[in-house]
C-alpha cells in the first residue's frame, strides 16, 4: 500500500513513476521544446538528457516530416485533445546517430506553472513491427523456398485477371520427387525443390511472380507477356535448369513445363488448368520417349 503523508511524498513519488515508465516520456513547452525527458527517452533517442532539454521535438522527427509535424504541433496547440497511442500510424523518430526508429506515441495536453506543457509518451515498436513484417512475409511466402505461395496468388489473383494486359501462365513440376522422398528421405526431396526454385528464380523475370503451389508443383506468372515472350521465358527456363545441372554435382534436377496465355478479363484458373494439362502431356511425352531409349538400349545389347 502507498502511503503520501504529503505534497512533497506526493511530487517524489509522480518523480519515481516518471523515472520507471517503461516508455520516452518527453515533457514539451507550448514553443516545441523540451522541458523534461526520462531516463527511457536518453535510451531511446541516444542524447544525454541535458541534450534533451531545450531541444525542439522537431529534431526528433525525421526531415522529409518535419515541416508537417510542425504543422500538426501547432493545431494540436489549439485543439488541446488527448490524441491516444495507436492513433497515428508509421511514425518514425529520429534518433542522434541517424537512425529511424519505429515508434507510437500519446499526446496530453497540460496547464501547469510553466504554461501550456503537451506530455508525449513515445513507444519504442520496433520489435513488434518486426515481428509483423516477419508475420506478413510468412502469410505470403514459402517457408521452405522463399517463393510466394498459393495463399499471395489467390490474393493477387482477381487483380491478375482485371490487368488489361495478358498475362502469361508456367506450370512447373519437377519429376521423380515422390519417388526420391521415398528413396533417400523428405530431406533428399527438399533439397530437390529448393534447387528447383533457385532455377526459377534464375530464369524469372524482375516483374514475373515465381510461387510454389505445393509439393513438387510451381507456377512462373508473366504480367503483361505474349506468345513470343511466353516461348522465350520457357526457353531460358529450360536453358537456367541445364546451367544448374552442370554447376551441380551428383543428382540432376529435371522437371517438365506446361505453358498458358490469360486473356484481358480471362480466367487465371483456367489458363493454369490449360498449362498444367500441357505439362502433364510434357511429362508423359518424356517419360515414354526414355522408356523408349531404353528398350532399343536392351535390344542393342542382345
Amino acid at each position: 500500500m502507498i502511503d503520501l503523508q504529503g505534497p512533497g511524498d506526493a511530487q517524489l513519488f509522480a518523480l519515481s513513476l516518471f523515472e520507471a515508465a517503461p516508455d520516452a516520456i518527453l515533457v514539451v513547452r507550448a514553443n516545441g521544446t523540451i522541458a523534461l525527458a526520462n531516463h527511457m527517452a536518453e535510451r531511446t533517442f541516444g542524447y544525454a538528457r541535458e541534450e534533451l532539454i531545450g531541444l525542439s521535438v522537431d529534431q526528433l522527427v525525421p526531415l522529409p516530416q518535419r515541416h508537417p509535424h510542425a504543422e500538426r504541433r501547432a493545431q494540436f496547440a489549439q485543439e488541446r485533445a488527448a490524441r491516444f497511442m495507436g492513433e497515428l500510424d508509421n511514425l518514425n523518430a529520429l534518433c542522434k546517430d541517424g537512425s529511424l526508429l519505429p515508434v507510437e506515441i500519446s499526446l496530453s495536453p497540460v496547464d501547469s506553472s510553466m504554461g501550456r506543457l503537451t506530455v508525449a509518451i513515445v513507444r519504442d515498436v520496433s520489435r513488434r513491427r518486426a515481428l509483423e513484417s516477419e508475420l506478413r512475409y510468412a502469410s505470403s511466402h514459402d517457408a521452405l523456398t522463399g517463393l510466394y505461395n498459393r495463399a499471395f496468388l489467390d490474393s493477387v489473383r482477381s487483380s491478375l485477371e482485371t490487368d488489361k494486359n495478358v498475362v502469361g501462365v508456367l506450370i512447373i513440376d519437377v519429376d521423380d520427387l515422390k519417388r526420391v522422398n521415398d528413396a533417400e528421405g523428405h530431406a533428399a526431396g527438399d533439397s530437390l525443390i529448393k534447387r528447383a526454385s533457385q532455377v526459377l528464380r534464375a530464369a524469372a523475370g524482375p516483374n514475373d511472380l515465381a510461387v510454389r503451389l505445393g509439393g513438387d508443383e510451381f507456377a512462373l506468372l508473366l504480367p503483361g507477356a505474349n506468345a513470343a515472350l511466353l516461348d522465350a521465358t520457357q526457353a531460358r527456363l529450360y536453358a537456367e535448369l541445364a546451367r544448374h545441372n552442370a554447376d551441380h554435382g551428383g543428382r540432376c534436377v529435371e522437371f517438365s513445363v506446361g505453358a498458358a496465355l490469360c486473356d484481358p478479363g480471362g480466367s487465371m484458373a483456367s489458363a493454369m488448368q490449360l498449362a498444367d494439362h500441357r505439362m502433364y502431356d510434357e511429362k508423359r511425352r518424356r517419360r515414354q520417349s526414355r522408356e523408349r531409349a531404353g528398350a532399343g538400349e536392351g535390344a542393342d545389347n542382345h
